[in-house]
């Protein structure tokens, strides 16, 4: 048996929905907005001298934009301008080789307090935070193997040393 081949009946197609009107513009009705605002209170019954322009408020007098900036300026040094600062007595130090002149960690902060007061006042944000960061990072490290250093050289002054003239100094340890 031969299928039959069936026809499909046209569906009645549905009418496109009619456009939604356009919005018109009314006239302002003055009692409606009246009805909807809040009423504001007059300057004489607020509660309490909340609002509006206090006497006193603000600076004190004689207090200029300079004051003020200088007033802001931190009270503690960064530590990575203290490193910094250790770092360049630490480099004087070996190169003339007299370890007293290195710092201590109060004179370092005594250098780095108004150093940091200067960067502050002059170049507040000159320097983006992640470059503080690294700044950091690399005083630390040269901080840490400075003192390694010096261990290195303190335990090979305390060794004696017994030099034949043969071998290797690898071949001593």
């Amino acid at each position: 048996m031969a299928k039959k081949k069936q026809t499909k009946k046209p569906s009645p197609q549905r009418p496109a929905p009619a456009p939604a009107p356009a919005p018109t513009e009314q006239p302002p009705n003055p009692d409606f907005e009246a009805a909807v605002t809040p009423p504001t209170p007059p300057e004489a019954e607020r509660k309490d001298g909340r609002g509006g322009a206090r006497p006193g408020a603000g600076r004190p007098p004689g207090m200029t934009d300079e004051k003020a900036r200088v007033k802001n300026l931190p009270r503690q040094p960064n530590q990575t301008i203290k490193q910094g600062v250790e770092m360049l007595f630490t480099v004087w130090a070996k190169r003339v080789k007299v370890n007293q002149i290195r710092l201590s960690d109060t004179e370092a902060d005594t250098l780095a307090l108004p150093l940091t007061q200067l960067q502050d006042y002059y170049f507040p944000d000159a320097i983006p935070e992640i470059a503080w960061v690294w700044l950091s990072a690399a005083g630390a490290f040269v901080m840490i193997v400075d003192a390694k250093i010096r261990l290195i050289e303190a335990a090979r002054a305390a060794k004696p040393q017994t030099d034949t003239g043969q071998g290797s100094d690898v071949a001593k340890t």
